[in-house]
Order: structure tokens, then C-alpha cells, then sequence
């Protein structure tokens, strides 16, 4: 069923084809559609590329712009701060530093936790527990509210599109153990969060880290000079198509 909904948009109706995938790519809920998107990239990429790929390494651009900003004096490397913001584009990441009782990765350990996350959280909507990191002083717990991107983000290195590049992660150094404990603290750009230490940057990142638990292929961050390079490519694919199809009407 799923392959004849993707044939269906890709062929059939063509002529709504890029403003239904645009919908599919703005949906919150986008997550239900995953292998029907999987699939128009599959038989028509070429779409694909200049509706899906083309927004959202657009929205990576304009985000990098607006988060993380140089001039707040984060004092750690470049790097890091482009690390952490590929961390953050996919959604927001919390972590609750503490001990953390019969913790494990079932369904139960994280229904446990609901009343609490709801009264840190308004909306738990789309939150994830992610991981549970021991430390000598305690267990770090990491949560993420997933935003739409993710979904988009996942099938695009499942297609190994070229705008990602390696994360090694490291070992994790408890480098937290000074911050209170039996807290929730949501990771945000504000240069005085204390998660934002130099001491503390790249330990938090190395946290965030979404597929430290899985498959080891998925290590893969955005890389914003890789979709600024894409962006361009796309451009320049658009205005040939555009140059090619006003020859044509010309001659014609």
C-alpha cells in the first residue's frame, strides 16, 4: 500500500507532487509517512531533491544563523558549537542528572517518569527518553522533544545524501558532577548555562549524542558547509531547468 501512495504522488498526480511532499515535510506527525517519503525518494530523487532536501537544508542554514552565535564568547572550538548545533536542529534535548531508581530501557522505566517530566514539561508531546549515561555520582538520563526535521534528517542518511559528516564520539568524562543533582536541565545556546561551561561543552555533546546506543553508522551530523554546498548545487540545477525549458518554448 505504502509503495502505490509513493507511486501515486510521484506519477500520478505530478502536477501536485512537490506541494504534497512539502506538506508531508511541515506535517509534526510526518513520522507516520516515513517510508511513504522513503520511497518518492526512491522513484523520483530528482524531485525530492529540489522540494524536501532544498527546504530543510535551508531551515540548517537560517538555524546555524540564529543559534549558537560566535560573538556570545562560548570559548570552545568551532567544532563543538557546530556539533551542538546539528545535535539541536532535530529537536530539544534535555538531560536529568541524579540517581535514577530501576532505570533500564523499557516502556515502563519512561511511563515511571511521566508525572514528573509533566510537571517540568508543558507539552510532552513527541518527548523520547534517548539513553541512561552511569557516572560515578549517578545516572544521566537524556530526553529529547523531537522536532518534524528528524524524521526528513533520518531518511536522508539512510540514502547517504552527501550532507553529513562523521561524529566520533569519545569516552564520556563525568565532568557534570559539580551541578545539582535530582534536576532536569534543558540544553538551550544561552552562554551562561551552566551546560555550556567550557569545562562541560563537549561532555554535553557527547551526551545529546542520538545513536551513541545504536547502529554506529548512524554517527552522521549535518554539516553546515555540506548543505551550503547543496544549497547551491540545487540552485544551480533549478535555473538550468529554468534556462532549458525557456530554449525550449523559444524554439518552439
Amino acid at each position: 500500500m505504502e509503495y502505490f501512495n509513493a507511486e501515486f504522488i510521484c506519477n500520478d498526480v505530478k502536477e501536485k507532487q512537490k506541494e504534497i511532499l512539502m506538506k508531508f515535510y511541515e506535517s509534526d506527525s510526518n513520522s507516520k509517512y516515513r517510508n511513504v517519503l522513503d520511497l518518492c525518494f526512491d522513484i523520483d530523487s530528482k524531485t525530492f531533491k529540489k522540494v524536501i532536501i532544498y527546504k530543510l537544508v535551508n531551515d540548517y542554514i537560517n538555524y546555524c544563523k540564529k543559534h549558537y552565535q560566535p560573538h556570545n564568547n562560548y570559548n570552545v572550538p568551532t567544532s563543538l558549537i557546530l556539533n551542538r548545533l546539528a545535535f539541536s536542529f532535530s529537536g530539544q534535548n534535555t538531560i536529568k542528572i541524579g540517581k535514577i531508581v530501576d532505570a533500564n530501557f523499557s516502556d515502563d522505566f519512561f511511563k515511571g517518569l511521566v508525572p514528573e517530566l509533566e510537571n517540568e514539561f508543558a507539552d510532552t508531546t513527541n518527548l523520547s527518553f534517548v539513553s541512561l549515561t552511569a557516572t560515578t555520582s549517578g545516572e544521566i538520563a537524556h530526553f529529547k522533544k523531537y522536532e518534524r526535521f528528524h524524521v526528513i534528517i533520518e531518511i536522508l542518511k539512510s540514502n547517504n545524501v552527501d550532507i553529513f559528516e562523521e561524529y566520533k564520539t569519545i569516552n564520556i568524562t563525568n565532568k557534570l558532577k559539580y551541578l545539582p543533582r535530582d534536576k532536569f536541565y534543558i540544553i538551550n545556546d544561552d552562554v551562561n548555562h551552566p551546560l555550556n561551561s567550557k569545562e562541560c561543552f563537549e561532555t554535553v555533546n557527547n551526551l545529546i549524542n542520538d545513536s551513541r546506543f545504536g547502529d554506529r553508522s548512524r554517527d552522521k551530523l549535518l554539516s553546515l558547509t555540506k548543505c551550503e554546498k547543496m544549497k547551491e548545487i540545487i540552485e544551480r540545477e533549478i535555473n538550468d531547468e529554468i534556462s532549458d525549458e525557456e530554449l525550449l518554448s523559444n524554439l518552439l
